[in-house]
């Protein structure tokens, strides 16, 4: 592995590694530590092992940011396809009554960073007004 594949944060991770390379790189740290772990080939020195961790931290926290930040944008696009709360809450791993808690309180939070507009989010509520009535 060259040094670049080993962020110690995850603003070291270029913001261009496509999500399959940020799995990958992920997988290659989180397996040299579970054979590590297991006694399997060669042990890990101290520093290995720390560098390994850090970078499976790092990598795992940016996959995961990335796996979701589209979460709450495709809840509402998935209710004004008619999808509905059930079947949309399924989708996410969410408990349909709390999905227009947490949608509504996601477009609030949209709205007052301006990274939506006043119609947009009006839209959004009512998606989440039509599916609790």
């Amino acid at each position: 592995m060259s040094e670049h594949m080993f962020p110690t944060r995850p603003g070291d991770i270029s913001h261009e590694l496509l999500l399959t390379e940020l799995a990958e790189r992920y997988h290659e740290h989180t397996w040299s530590l579970l054979r590590h772990r297991n006694g399997v080939g060669e042990p890990l020195t101290a520093e290995q092992h720390t560098t390994h961790t850090l970078a499976a931290l790092a990598y795992g926290h940016e996959l995961a940011e990335r796996a979701t930040a589209a979460r709450w944008s495709l809840a509402a696009d998935a209710l004004a396809a008619g999808a509905g709360v059930d079947a949309t809450g399924a989708a996410m791993g969410t408990h349909p009554d709390d999905l227009p808690v947490f949608l509504a309180a996601w477009a609030a939070q949209q709205r007052r960073l301006g990274l939506m507009t006043d119609a947009r989010h009006q839209q959004v509520l009512a998606l989440i007004r039509v599916e609790v009535q």
